[in-house]
């Protein structure tokens, strides 16, 4: 696995972190699942090793989303 640094603003820091707790995982996880997600293309999806994606079973996972896209 390659190791990178982001920098994150302190809100999304904190709902990561906060995702991270209820999913009983890492914030490095939580990360993991949100940048395949963001890369993910209906017509190509991504085989990715590290990324064991499923439902939660919640309507709104992380209770994040982004203001602008």
């Amino acid at each position: 696995m390659h190791r990178i640094t982001i920098s994150l603003p302190d809100e999304l820091a904190a709902v990561a972190s906060g995702q991270a707790d209820r999913d009983g995982t890492s914030v490095s996880e939580v990360v993991r699942r949100a940048v395949v997600l963001a890369f993910a293309r209906e017509d190509q999806p991504l085989a990715l090793p590290f990324a064991a994606l499923g439902r939660s079973g919640r309507e709104k996972p992380s209770g994040w989303a982004p203001t602008s896209c």
